[in-house]
């Protein structure tokens, strides 16, 4: 691999305003990779045809679009655009297919429609790929997956690659979940980290290319544009850039959060919450029983996060076209993150699904996606019953130990 990271500004400053006022006085120097670009590394695409892998997030710290921007410069040119799951618009369901279109008279090449991977004929007018996106920080979310695949396509057609860093929205020194168990590689799992792994979208770009985690990482030149100001201790709202759903059913960050915890129903036949205004915190189903539930119901007791009873009808909206359960009442529980430092969302996320199982388990069925969310093979294991839930998270803690090691070498920030 021939890997490069660019100039890695006002770390020094950084680190004394953090250590005297914590990191949110450090909220107005923090500036995305994509705005790194335009100032001082532009070297990196001058004079080449560009191919743009961004969506609706991809937006510099005034809230422009890094496409606008670069068709308004004179020195670059951009001759094609690819665009994750959820589109280029941001607003397609999970899993939709999605064809190619055009934007700003270019052609936009679906990463999430007949292919998931940068194909030749797109790669064809193609000097270098710049890829910016904002990402969750998490191993689930395939914006992840479509970073390692196109630096496979790059590597296999000796295009360089440009990643443009941006936040981890929930903080970049906190680890949790099983680590992947390769046996359960799919998009929505391709390398073998955590479910919440501590690094920004550039440094995973930097660990994947380093531990050859996507085939022809030796010869590929790929180059990290770091952002400016950024600390790992920081809290997206943090930075003062504007938050931008980065899917349908994230709306805001402490969605995010709790789906960290909660996509693992995704994995069952109990609603997540698609289809309401509370994705991933409203979690049901219309084979509870209300009256049973309020006697039975184990609810999780954790620190940061308040689980109470709800009840929810998911309908069909625009980013969720088939919520599970559609136009039925569900029993279930809401959640309210009420200290986001202390809460642990992949715990909650295990707990009530061991929780559910446990008091209704002739009811409640796990597919196959489970385990490849979770990480692991035979995932309905680990939630059998809720006392093992701590006993996996002790043996889990060896796991993220040594992955904490190995990340180091790929750090960028304080």
């Amino acid at each position: 691999m021939r890997a490069a990271v660019g100039r890695i500004s006002l770390q020094t400053i950084a680190l004394a305003v953090l250590l005297a006022f914590g990191p949110q006085a450090l909220a107005d120097t923090v500036y995305p990779g994509a705005n790194v670009l335009l100032r001082d590394s532009l070297h990196l695409v001058k004079g080449k045809r560009i191919g743009l892998v961004c969506n609706h997030s991809s937006l510099l710290k005034d809230g422009t679009h890094l496409l606008n921007a670069l068709q308004e410069h004179p020195d670059v040119t951009v001759t094609a655009v690819l665009s994750p799951e959820h589109g280029f618009s941001g607003t397609a369901s999970a899993g939709e297919h999605i064809g190619d279109t055009t934007a700003k008279s270019l052609p936009v090449y679906s990463l999430y429609g007949n292919t998931r991977k940068p194909t030749p004929e797109m790669l064809a007018n193609i000097d270098v790929l710049v890829f910016d996106i904002q990402d969750l920080g998490l191993r689930f979310y395939t914006y992840i997956s479509t970073l390692g695949l196109c630096m496979e396509a790059a590597a296999a057609h000796s295009i360089p690659i440009v990643v443009l860093d941006r936040p981890n929205p929930l903080r970049g020194d906190i680890l949790q979940g099983p680590v992947l168990d390769l046996s359960t590689k799919s998009f929505v799992g391709m390398y073998p980290i955590p479910i919440r792994y501590g690094l920004t979208i550039g440094e995973l770009a930097s660990m994947i290319a380093g531990e050859g985690w996507v085939a022809g990482t030796d010869s590929l030149a790929l180059h990290v544009v770091p952002m400016d100001g950024w600390v790992r201790a920081m809290w997206y709202e943090q930075t003062n850039l504007k938050w931008v759903p980065p899917s349908p059913n994230i709306p805001d960050l402490e969605t995010a959060l709790v789906y960290a915890g909660t996509c693992l129903i995704e994995g069952t036949n109990i609603s997540e919450g698609r289809g309401t205004a509370m994705p991933f915190r409203l979690i049901g189903a219309p084979f509870f029983d209300m009256d049973d539930i309020i006697q039975r119901f184990k609810k999780p007791k954790l620190e940061g996060v308040l689980v109470s009873l709800d009840r929810f009808t998911p309908i069909a909206n625009p980013g969720a076209a088939s919520p599970k359960h559609e136009n039925q009442e569900c029993i279930g529980v809401k959640i309210a993150v009420t200290n986001r430092d202390e809460f642990n969302p992949v715990v909650l996320g295990l707990l009530l699904t061991s929780a559910f199982h446990e008091f209704d388990a002739a009811s409640v069925r796990f597919t196959s996606h489970f385990d490849y969310l979770l990480g692991l093979p035979d995932g309905k294991r680990y939630v059998a019953a809720d006392h093992r839930v701590y006993y996996w998270l002790r043996v889990w803690a060896q796991d993220l130990a040594e992955f904490s090691r190995k990340r180091q070498a790929y750090i960028l920030y304080m």
